[in-house]
């Protein structure tokens, strides 16, 4: 079961310290939990997701931040996802999305579209 270690912000950044699992069963309470810390800091413009106490994450909790990560782009706050454990790491990995949620890739992908 997941857990909300913390939620903490200043100014133009906020964080959220998850522990356990984030799975099927915890979706419900990441979501929630990133649209309440968004609202109770709107000058945010990162959204720091710390899940170095996660021990699990399966691919609907992948998702979940998958989609937060696009939401939240659109409104131009940018997610991160920090201090993943080898195995959330691994996952991310292995599914595709560690650069884009960790933004460990931002500066070495190319450019896209016109210049």
């Amino acid at each position: 079961m997941a857990v909300v270690q913390s939620v903490e912000g200043a100014g133009p950044w906020a964080r959220i310290r998850f522990s356990g699992e984030i799975d099927v069963a915890t979706t419900d309470l990441v979501r929630e939990t990133i649209a309440a810390t968004l609202a109770d800091h709107s000058e945010a413009s990162v959204l720091e997701i710390d899940v170095a106490g996660v021990s699990l994450i399966d691919s609907t909790g992948v998702g979940v931040l998958v989609a937060a990560h696009r939401t939240l782009a659109d409104s131009g706050v940018r997610l991160l996802v920090t201090n993943p454990s080898k195995i959330v790491e691994r996952v991310m990995k292995v599914t595709g999305v560690f650069d884009v949620l960790t933004g460990s890739g931002i500066s070495a992908r190319p450019r896209r579209g016109p210049r």
